[in-house]
């Protein structure tokens, strides 16, 4: 019986620098594509702007409340108006 050399095989070997260089590039160009990409489909409004603007002055308002012996308290309408300690 004869025997046939056998050639030894190589182990396969990954070669991860050209992968990493792919994937930098691929990262640079989505990053530089978006930055130039994002802004334009931005829509450009203008905004408002005053010359005279001023400060609004609020008036504290004072709600009326009705007090009744044995019922709830009522808010009356900012209209309503108070009755002087005599009329009570």
């Amino acid at each position: 019986m004869r025997h046939w050399q056998q050639t030894q095989r190589k182990k396969a070997r990954i070669e991860i620098i050209p992968m990493i260089d792919v994937m930098m590039f691929l990262l640079v160009f989505f990053v530089l594509i978006s930055v130039n990409v994002i802004p334009a489909l931005g829509i450009k409004t203008q905004q408002p702007n005053s010359s005279q603007a001023q400060q609004l002055k609020l008036k504290p308002q004072a709600q009326p409340l009705l007090l009744q012996p044995q019922a709830q308290p009522q808010l009356l309408p900012p209209q309503a108006q108070p009755l002087k300690l005599q009329q009570l």
